[in-house]
């Protein structure tokens, strides 16, 4: 523990403590627009210190009315004036962007709310996570829940990182990989590393070792970030000089790849960043004249500041890692459609750039497809190796770790620190090491603060597959969003671990097995364990693996054994490939948000059926049952339309006319990061799905 509250104490957190209890250290933040002759307010963004970072009063939970705004100085010190007086009751400040002065990286997205008259407010993890929750059981039980989960005291919550126990208590929230960052406008080095579609059981992409990782399935992009737009090449032997373009919008990245030079294949992923500067997501090629033309797969990847300190990011990266960690993956590509789940032990990840180590072994259990009763495995340390990647010169968030299994395959971990996400391969030695399974997973802390506190809830959902790529909008509308059942938390004290159900927690129809992992849920449903849809109930099966977020929204994505072309009516049909799913988890005992205000978007194709793989971006603003949409395209498009807006138990759907004579439709979660949507042609017919990147 001593690393990890060691980074609270660098030189600009101490400036922090000295403000507190001295009121020294000098400095000020910026202060409001000319004329603001309001209420003053003051105090700091902590992480550690968080410099640079732009503050934002606003009198609602919704974020929508600012009264205000400044910055932080190089000490993490803010001070402006307010537009009104006095400060309102409850208040409200945002932090966006800025630098963590003690890992030098981007600092995550955080919210104070609470009382104050103003002065010595600190807007840190702890309080963000009073915001978070609030939304969707209000300001004082917010207060009371964290309070409970954490051990820690209303002063704690508010007094910024000013004793131990409040730092752990910081700790485990900043740890826990749910918290949002962004990408500042500045220069990055990006490592990614990826496995799709075309790898498995494909003799030129071969996994016997970490090194085969780091030469085949790595990629080295120097990218750009300037008003929010990427610019960059990626480059590698076999393909060529890629040139990168992209969006950064709150705590999401979407790029794209020009042809390269050598294969002339295309590239777009987009996935969501981590306090740490690690990203998750899922990429799409197009590889022209390949025996795979459309590939799909995910990813994990680290995105650092070019001028960053090496030794101090290394420092941060290497504490991040301390275990135990909840475990939580699914299968997406191969013959493995399994949910895997078990503990990581505390992994002695080094703390110097591309340290090697030796990761404990991991107990685990997976669901054995008929009658889904879980049968256990271990999951032991091959060699005695691992590798904590690096890219040019300079470390990563990154971390790569080789076991084998009981039956002597090969499984290699790739996760990505200050992220809940992480990717992994297995591949059997007997067969020349070709990749026989590759999925997701997910990893979070025991006993951090979890989004669901222990209850019953009602469960509302929005997704769409491919397999509705050229069905009519108003039949695919007519679903959704449904009500699947009730969720019962409350009988797996899921707050402190793991938590398996063969009921499936009450969602779908039994039998379906669920594992709650903290604010991860998996469930998976396959009665026969064969993945072709012949379900002996006559339902669809499928796996899940959805993340939670404070006012009970969930976003991940649901797999389904649908297989159906994918580009310009051929392609190779990635039907496995996670379909947009997002909902809300409602207490039976309460009721479902609200929201009016304006978001940021940024939006990605993931299906299509003219091969537009084209990103978006904007902001939407929601007034009851109306609302507009502002909007730019990567094709050079842009616009502004009227919303039409119905809030059905927590999910709104969004609805205007697209520019080809059909419709937008958007399923958006009050207080989740993503949305679905899906465009229709003017006969009516669905020919674009996608996911929206959503920020407050």
């Amino acid at each position: 523990m001593k690393g990890k509250l060691g980074r609270f104490f660098a030189a600009g957190a101490l400036c922090v403590f000295a403000v507190l209890f001295f009121g020294g250290c000098g400095g000020g933040g910026s202060s409001s627009p000319s004329g603001s002759s309001g209420a003053p307010v003051s105090g700091f963004v902590a992480d550690g210190a968080v410099a640079n970072a732009t503050v934002t009063a606003y009198t609602d939970s919704g974020l929508t009315n600012q009264i205000g705004s400044g910055s932080s100085d190089s000490t993490g010190k803010f001070s402006f004036s307010l537009t009104v007086t006095p400060v309102p009751s409850p208040f409200y400040l945002k932090s966006t962007g800025g630098i963590d002065l003690s890992t030098g990286l981007p600092a995550p997205t955080m919210v104070f709310a609470g009382i104050t008259n103003g002065a010595g407010i600190n807007i840190t993890p702890l309080t963000d996570t009073v915001y978070q929750l609030s939304l969707s059981v209000g300001l004082a039980n917010a207060i009371t829940s964290v309070e409970g989960q954490l051990g820690v005291t209303n002063a704690d919550i508010y007094s910024g990182i000013s004793n131990s126990a409040t730092a752990a208590a910081v700790n485990k929230v900043a740890d826990s990989g749910s918290m949002a960052a962004t990408l500042p406008d500045g220069a990055y080095y990006m490592t990614l590393i990826h496995a799709g579609s075309n790898e498995i059981q494909n003799p030129k992409h071969t996994f016997g070792s970490i090194a085969d990782i780091l030469t085949n399935s790595t990629e080295a992009l120097n990218i750009t970030v300037s008003s929010g737009a990427v610019s960059g090449t990626m480059s590698d032997a076999s393909n060529g000089t890629c040139t990168v373009s992209g969006r950064v919008s709150g705590d999401a990245v979407v790029l794209q790849t020009a042809p390269c030079s050598i294969t002339g294949k295309t590239m777009s992923a987009g996935g969501t960043i981590g306090r740490l500067g690690g990203i998750t997501g899922t990429f799409l090629v197009n590889a022209p004249g390949s025996g795979h033309p459309l590939r799909a797969g995910v990813f994990a990847a680290s995105a650092i500041p070019q001028n960053v300190n090496a030794s101090t990011f290394a420092n941060a990266v290497g504490a991040s890692y301390t275990g135990p960690f909840n475990f939580l993956a699914r299968g997406l590509f191969g013959a493995g459609h399994n949910l895997i789940w078990g503990q990581e032990p505390q992994q002695p990840i080094p703390s110097t750039m591309g340290g090697t180590f030796t990761p404990s072994n991991i107990s685990v259990a997976m669901d054995n497809g008929s009658g889904i009763n879980p049968t256990t495995d271990t999951l032991a340390s091959a060699s005695g190796f691992g590798s904590m990647v690096s890219s040019k010169g300079l470390p990563t968030a990154l971390a790569v770790m080789q076991y084998t299994d009981i039956s002597g395959e090969n499984i290699f971990i790739v996760q990505a620190a200050g992220s809940r996400g992480g990717i992994w391969v297995t591949a059997n030695p007997a067969n020349s090491n070709e990749a026989d399974g590759i999925g997701d997973l997910s990893v979070t802390k025991p006993g951090s603060v979890d989004s669901l506190s222990d209850s019953s809830y009602n469960i509302y959902v929005a997704s769409v597959d491919p397999g509705e790529l050229g069905q009519s909008r108003s039949s695919v509308l007519g679903g959704m969003p449904v009500s699947p059942g009730t969720a019962d938390f409350s009988v797996c004290s899921g707050n402190t671990g793991l938590c398996t159900s063969l009921s499936g927690f009450g969602v779908g129809n039994s039998p379906e097995l669920g594992v709650f992992a903290g604010d991860v849920l998996g469930m998976k449903k396959d009665d026969d364990d064969v993945w072709d849809g012949a379900e002996q109930d006559g339902s669809n099966e499928h796996i899940r693996l959805v993340h939670f977020f404070g006012s009970g929204a969930f976003s991940g994505g649901e797999e389904q054994p649908v297989n159906v072309p994918m580009m310009n009516g051929g392609g190779s049909g990635i039907g496995n490939f996670p379909s947009a799913f997002v909902g809300m988890a409602v207490p039976t005992s309460g009721s479902a948000p609200s929201f009016s205000g304006t978001l940021s978007f940024l939006a990605r194709n993931l299906y299509t059926t003219d091969g537009n793989y084209n990103f978006n971006w904007g902001s939407i603003t929601i007034s009851g049952t109306s609302g507009s949409i502002t909007y730019a395209g990567s094709d050079g498009g842009s616009g502004t339309a009227s919303l039409s807006v119905l809030n059905t138990n927590g999910v709104y759907h969004l609805s205007f006319p697209s520019s080809g004579g059909g419709y937008i439709d958007v399923f958006w979660p009050v207080g989740g990061r993503k949305a679905i949507y899906f465009s229709s042609d003017s006969n009516g017919s669905i020919n674009e799905i996608g996911e929206a990147y959503m920020t407050q």
